[in-house]
């Protein structure tokens, strides 16, 4: 008794000890792992039915591929070795092409094959000539999430509406009530990319030189 907490007490043997557990609950041995991974299905059945995104599921995929991939036993032989390292080379392959597309699109770009204007600057500006000021509010038609334009513009995004392209192909009556309400939130400009020229009839404002608008709204959400 006094030994095994001796060895639970050493750094090395503790982190051993823990890294066996985690490879035990992966790997499925035992009904811990099966839960594990049933749990993973149910929590991707719900988002699926709701809202699936990357930034929700993403840790359900990893775990239950993880769990799916350390279940897999292979023969000690040359081939099983063979089939392993080919799977683990496959694996990492697919998960790094994601990363590999903006690095060399990044690269690219350094080289002169794309243009490199600093769009986000020049739609603060933009906003800036058409009387946005610092502290301002905004709404994003799209995600926020890099809208470094506000950052530039000193401006603070209060709401977005995600889903860019539903916005754009509901009739112009649904438009108008989701801006209204975008003004109902506190949002004095709303701020869009691509503006579909089906838009233009309204009020929307190009800003120079980018691929942006701004509609500007009253104080009960309505275009000035």
């Amino acid at each position: 008794m006094s030994q095994n907490i001796a060895d639970a007490m050493h750094p090395q043997i503790a982190l051993r000890q823990s890294f066996q557990k985690i490879v035990d609950l992966f790997s499925g041995n035992g009904s811990e792992g099966m839960k594990m991974r049933q749990g993973c299905v149910i929590v991707l059945g719900m988002y699926a039915l709701i809202r699936a995104e990357p930034r929700y599921v993403g840790a359900f995929v990893v775990i239950l591929w993880v769990s799916l991939m350390a279940a897999i036993r292979v023969a000690d032989s040359p081939n099983g070795k063979r089939l392993a390292v080919s799977v683990v080379f496959a694996v990492t392959l697919t998960l790094m092409l994601p990363i590999l597309d903006p690095m060399v699109l990044g690269l690219r770009n350094r080289q002169g094959l794309y243009p490199t204007e600093p769009i986000h600057w020049s739609v603060a500006q933009g906003l800036q000539r058409m009387g946005v000021r610092p502290g301002d509010t905004v709404a994003c038609i799209g995600y926020g999430y890099d809208a470094y334009w506000a950052r530039l513009a000193q401006a603070k995004v209060v709401t977005e509406v995600p889903d860019f392209n539903s916005f754009w192909i509901a009739d112009s009556q649904a438009r108008a009530d989701v801006i209204k309400t975008l003004g109902q939130a506190g949002a004095k400009v709303v701020v869009a990319r691509d503006v579909p020229p089906t838009a233009r009839e309204s009020d929307w404002q190009r800003i120079e030189g980018t691929n942006y608008s701004m509609l500007a709204l009253k104080a009960n959400g309505q275009h000035n």
